[in-house]
């Protein structure tokens, strides 16, 4: 069988081919490196700089940084509390026990910052912004803020009362046990042949005993400190209702200067109107003498040429 010359058809479309790329790379609007938007479209587009973010961002992101802080040391306190109230009751671990104590504190420091980080953040977004919808924007984030602190402290109350509650059952139904196994030592109705049996069963019940007072001391220890805490947080919950009033009251005070803002406003535009008004007037009443002078005059001088 006779080959094919495919030597011409090979040369054909390898020149094809090279005139095809040439004018692929003439075309520059159909290059993929080209943008897709032209330079002259950027001047319509609005660039916003760092520098020109809002004042109150960086301060309600240090807040933000601050809350998630605090929730990260509840949540701590809370799987350090339920240790406590699950270990056996005569273990002592006094490394849990300061710690809880510590994290009380530093809990407690954490919200007194940052209520005076929220006290700072409303007093700020009480001043006047540049434009009413930034005025705006800035009064939701400081109540959005004001009401996380208030969640956060009132979990804080809660966290420490249920341990508080958990700790007084505990020590309730210890005091139970310890009331059934109590005996009097000195009146024995055994005889004297059985008086090493009653020194040893009383040397046992001392052993026993010991124990079980220290960790009753411990346990009105703990609730002590825990009491501590919640009076701490009750005074933030005063602070905060006082804030609160006070917030009432400024809320007032500017309701009453938009009032008088809008009274004035209103005379004013009457007062305005009538100076409109007045102006029209005087300036009909001098085009009508302007009119009436120009008629006599001319009446005058038809009058000489006649």
């Amino acid at each position: 069988m006779s080959s094919r010359n495919l030597t011409s058809n090979f040369l054909e479309f390898r020149n094809r081919a090279s005139q095809n790329r040439t004018n692929h790379a003439d075309n520059s609007k159909w290059d993929d490196r080209n943008p897709l938007l032209n330079d002259d479209e950027d001047d319509d587009v609005v660039h916003f700089e760092r520098n020109d973010a809002f004042l109150w961002m960086e301060f309600h992101r240090k807040i933000q940084s601050q809350f998630g802080e605090i929730r990260n040391q509840i949540k701590k306190l809370q799987q350090l509390q339920a240790k406590c109230l699950t270990r056996q009751v005569f273990d002592e671990d006094a490394h849990s026990d300061s710690e809880i104590r510590l994290i009380t504190k530093d809990i407690t420091s954490m919200l007194d910052n940052c209520q005076m980080s929220v006290q700072k953040f409303s007093s700020f977004a009480k001043k006047s912004q540049a434009n009413s919808y930034e005025q705006q924007l800035v009064s939701n984030a400081a109540q959005a803020t004001f009401n996380t602190f208030q969640d956060l402290a009132l979990k804080f109350n809660q966290c420490q009362s249920n341990y508080v509650r958990k700790l007084q059952s505990q020590k309730d139904k210890l005091d139970q046990v310890t009331s059934h196994i109590a005996i009097d030592m000195y009146a024995s109705p055994f005889g004297d042949n059985e008086f090493d049996q009653i020194s040893l069963l009383s040397e046992v019940q001392q052993q026993s005993a010991s124990p079980v007072d220290e960790y009753t001391t411990w346990r009105e220890k703990e609730l002590r400190d825990t009491y501590e805490s919640i009076q701490e947080v009750n005074t933030i919950f005063m602070n905060i209702s006082t804030m609160i009033s006070n917030q009432k009251a400024s809320i007032d005070q500017i309701e009453c200067v938009i009032c008088d803002s809008i009274n004035s406003v209103e005379q004013g535009n009457k007062e305005l109107v009538k100076a409109v008004q007045r102006q029209q007037r005087s300036l009909k009443i001098k085009l009508i003498l302007f009119g009436i002078g120009i008629f006599i005059l001319l009446f005058v001088l038809f009058i000489s040429y006649i």
